[in-house]
C-alpha cells in the first residue's frame, strides 16, 4: 500500500515538474520562430516608442509646434541635376520610396539632425503600427559607442539591444539577422578623435561590407565630417545611399516661428520688433544666418522670452554671429539656474556660477576622455569618480583594504585553525586580507553590476555554464594548494598526513565553498550592464548586486562554519547566532568588495563635498541639469544638449 501511494505521489509530482522544466527551458531558450520575432519586434516597437517620445520632449520639440524644417536632396539626371526639397512631415513618405533603405542626414552644426532622426523614427513606428506592417523596427542608436576596428556592425547592434532594451541576447541576433531592425545612427561626426576621421571612414567602410551592404541603416552627421570621411576612402560614403541635406531656416521661416513662440507666451507683439522687422534687412544679415539654424533660433526663444525688448536690441546689436552665439550661449546657465525656486531664506539650490564651473568640469572630463580614446560625448554615473581622479582611487583602495581585512578575518580565519599558533593565523589572515582589499581597490575597471533574477535575462544559459566553471576553479584552487602546505610545513608520517589532510580539508571547504559560491552567484545573478534606458538607477542597481551576493555567501558561511568550527559545550543556537553575528560584519564588507561602482563613486562623493570641482550630490544635479535642457540623455549616459555648448564651456573655462 505504501509502494502504491508512492507511485501515485510520483505521478502527481511529475505533471507540474514536466510544466517546470517545459517553461523553464523556453525561458532559457526563447522562441525564434517566425510567429515569434515578429511578437518581439512589435514588444520591442512599442518600448522605443515610449523611450523616444519622451526624450524628444525633453528636447523641447512638440508636435504640432516644432520648426518648420526642411531639407533638400541632389538627384543627378541625364540632362542636369535636379534638387528635390522636402518638409519635416514629407521625410517618412520619401525615406518610404527608397529602394535600399540606406539614408544619409546631412546638415551644419546645430541643423536639428537628432531631432530629424527621432522625428522620422517615430513617423516609421506610427506608420508601422496604423499599417500592421511587419517593416523593420526603428532604433536610435549613438553610433559613437560603437568601436568599428573590433567589433561587427551586426553584433554592435545587438549588443544596443540587448544593453538599452533588455531584449535576449539570442533574440536580439536573430532580430537583426532576420533584418528586423533599422539601425538609427546617430552623430556620426562624434566618432573623431583629436580632428582625426579615421574611425568614422572605418565605421563606413564597415556598412558597406558584405555583412551591411544594402540592408537598411539611417546615419545623421555634418556635412563638412562627412565630405572628409568621403575624401579619406575610396568609395563615395555610404554605398547604394540617398543622401539629404538640411536646409537652411529662411528669414520668413524664422519670423514666423519667432511669432508663433510670441503669442503663445503671450508676450506684447512689439517686443520682439527690433529683431522680426530686421531679419530681412540685409545689412542685418549676421543675425539672419546666426538664427537660421534650429539649435541657435531655440536659444534665441529662450533668451527673448526671459530679457524681451532689451534682449531684442541685444541680439540686434551682435557684429558678428560668434559673438551673437557667445551671447546666447552665455545665457543658457543664468536661464537655467533663474528657475529654481528659492528656499525658505530666499536662496536657490544652485548657483549660475557653480552650475557653470560644474559643467564646465565636466565638459574637460569628456575631451580628456575623447584624447584617450574613451569616448568623449557622454558620461555615466560610473564613471564620475573621474572628476576626482588619483584621490577618489586612493580612498576606495583604502576602503578596500580595510573592508577586505575584516572580510578576511571573517571567512579566512577559520580555515586557519588547524595551524595552530596564533601568529601564523594572524599573519595569513592580514597577507591575504591586504591583497584581496588591494586588488578590488586599485582596479581601474568598475564597470557596474546588475542583478538579474529572471532565467529569461540575457545570455543566462551561457553565463551560469561559465559562473559554475569559476566557481569550481575557486574551490579546487584553494583546497589542493592549502593542503599541501599543511603537508609540507608539518613534514607528518603517513598516517597522520591523511588524518591532518583530511582535517584540512574540512576546514578549507568551510572557507572555500561560501567564496566558491560567491563567485557563481556573482557571475550568474549579475551583469555588467546599465539598466533599461534609466540613467539613475546605475549605482542603485551596483549596490543592490552586492548586498545581496554578499548577503547569499553569508548566509551560506555561516552554515559551513558552524558545521567545521569546533565549538565547546555551546548549544547549536547560540553557536548559530554568534557565527550570525560574526559573518554579518564580514557580509558587509564583502559587499563592499563587490560593488566597486558604487563604493567609488561614494569615495568621489566625499571629495565632491570639500572641493568645489563637483556637487556634493551629482545624481540630483546631473537630473536638473536635465530637466532645464543643459544636459540630455542617451542610453544610460548624459550628454550636453548640442555638442556647441560643450565646447563653448570648454573655451570659457
Amino acid at each position: 500500500m505504501a509502494g502504491a501511494d508512492i507511485a501515485v505521489a510520483g505521478r502527481v509530482a511529475a505533471g507540474p515538474a514536466m510544466k517546470g522544466s517545459a517553461w523553464l527551458w523556453r525561458r532559457l531558450r526563447p522562441e525564434t520562430t517566425r510567429a515569434a520575432l515578429d511578437a518581439h519586434a512589435d514588444e520591442l516597437a512599442e518600448l522605443v516608442e515610449r523611450v523616444e517620445t519622451r526624450r524628444l520632449t525633453e528636447l523641447g520639440v512638440v508636435r504640432g509646434e516644432q520648426i518648420d524644417v526642411s531639407w533638400t536632396e541632389q538627384v543627378r539626371t541625364r540632362e542636369r541635376m535636379r534638387t528635390r526639397t522636402g518638409s519635416l512631415s514629407e521625410l517618412c513618405g520619401y525615406y518610404g520610396d527608397l529602394d535600399t533603405g540606406r539614408l544619409v542626414v546631412l546638415g551644419a552644426a546645430g541643423s536639428g539632425k537628432t531631432v530629424i532622426a527621432m522625428w522620422l523614427l517615430l513617423d516609421l513606428l506610427a506608420k508601422r503600427k496604423d499599417t500592421q506592417q511587419r517593416s523593420p523596427v526603428p532604433v536610435r542608436m549613438n553610433v559613437a559607442s560603437w568601436d568599428p576596428e573590433s567589433v561587427g556592425f551586426a553584433r554592435w547592434v545587438s549588443s544596443q539591444l540587448v544593453t538599452h532594451y533588455s531584449v535576449n541576447r539570442r533574440v536580439a541576433e536573430q532580430l537583426v539577422e532576420s533584418g528586423r531592425i533599422l539601425p538609427v545612427l546617430d552623430g556620426l561626426d562624434e566618432m573623431t578623435d583629436g580632428g582625426s576621421h579615421r574611425r568614422p571612414r572605418c565605421a563606413l567602410d564597415r556598412l558597406n561590407e558584405p555583412e551591411w551592404r544594402g540592408r537598411p541603416v539611417v546615419l545623421t552627421c555634418r556635412d563638412d565630417a562627412y565630405r572628409a570621411m568621403r575624401d579619406l576612402g575610396a568609395n563615395s560614403g555610404l554605398r547604394s545611399a540617398a543622401a539629404v541635406t538640411m536646409r537652411r531656416l529662411s528669414p520668413s521661416t524664422v519670423n514666423a516661428y519667432l511669432s508663433f513662440c510670441r503669442d503663445a507666451a503671450g508676450i506684447d507683439a512689439d517686443a520682439w520688433n527690433p529683431v522680426t522687422e530686421w531679419l530681412g534687412n540685409r545689412r542685418l544679415q549676421v543675425l539672419a544666418d546666426a538664427l537660421s539654424t534650429p539649435w541657435v533660433l531655440s536659444l534665441a526663444v529662450a533668451y527673448l522670452t526671459e530679457k524681451g525688448e532689451q534682449g531684442a536690441l541685444r541680439l540686434v546689436a551682435a557684429a558678428s554671429g560668434d559673438e551673437l552665439r557667445e551671447v546666447l550661449l552665455a545665457s543658457l546657465v543664468p536661464a537655467a539656474a533663474a528657475t529654481q525656486s528659492t528656499g525658505a531664506h530666499g536662496q536657490r539650490k544652485y548657483t549660475a556660477g557653480q552650475v557653470q564651473t560644474w559643467l564646465a568640469m565636466l565638459a574637460l572630463h569628456m575631451a580628456t576622455r575623447a584624447s584617450r580614446g574613451c569616448g568623449g560625448t557622454d558620461i555615466a554615473l560610473n564613471d564620475l569618480w573621474e572628476l576626482a581622479a588619483r584621490r577618489s582611487r586612493l580612498l576606495h583602495a583604502i576602503v578596500a583594504i580595510v573592508a577586505g581585512m575584516v572580510a578576511g578575518t571573517v571567512f579566512v580565519s577559520p580555515l586557519t585553525v588547524p595551524l595552530g599558533s596564533p601568529s601564523v593565523r594572524l599573519w595569513g589572515t592580514l597577507v591575504i586580507s591586504v591583497a584581496l582589499g588591494s586588488l578590488f581597490g586599485l582596479l581601474t575597471s568598475n564597470r557596474p553590476r546588475r542583478m538579474i533574477w529572471r532565467f529569461t535575462s540575457v545570455g543566462a544559459r551561457r553565463r551560469w555554464l561559465k559562473a559554475f566553471r569559476r566557481g569550481c576553479v575557486v574551490l579546487v584552487s584553494l583546497l589542493v594548494p592549502f593542503v599541501l602546505v599543511c603537508v609540507l610545513v608539518y613534514r607528518l608520517d603517513q598516517e597522520s598526513v591523511w588524518q591532518v589532510s583530511r582535517t584540512y580539508a574540512v576546514f578549507g571547504l568551510g572557507f572555500g565553498l561560501p567564496l566558491a559560491v560567491g563567485v557563481v552567484l556573482i557571475t550568474g545573478l549579475t551583469a555588467h550592464a546599465e539598466p533599461q534606458a534609466n540613467e539613475r538607477r546605475v549605482i542603485r542597481d551596483d549596490a543592490v548586486a552586492g548586498i545581496a551576493i554578499a548577503a547569499m555567501v553569508t548566509v551560506l558561511a555561516v552554515l559551513t562554519h558552524a558545521m567545521v568550527v569546533p565549538t565547546t559545550q555551546l548549544s547549536l543556537l547560540i553557536k548559530l547566532a554568534e557565527l550570525a553575528v560574526f559573518n554579518l560584519i564580514g557580509g558587509v564588507a564583502l559587499a563592499m568588495l563587490v560593488s566597486r561602482a558604487a563604493v567609488r563613486y561614494a569615495c568621489a562623493r566625499i571629495f565632491f563635498v570639500f572641493t568645489p570641482r563637483f556637487p556634493a550630490r551629482p545624481i540630483q544635479f546631473l537630473e536638473w541639469a536635465r530637466s532645464t535642457g543643459l544636459l540630455r540623455v542617451t542610453g544610460a549616459a548624459y550628454q550636453f544638449r548640442h555638442q556647441t555648448f560643450g565646447d563653448w564651456l570648454r573655451s570659457t573655462s
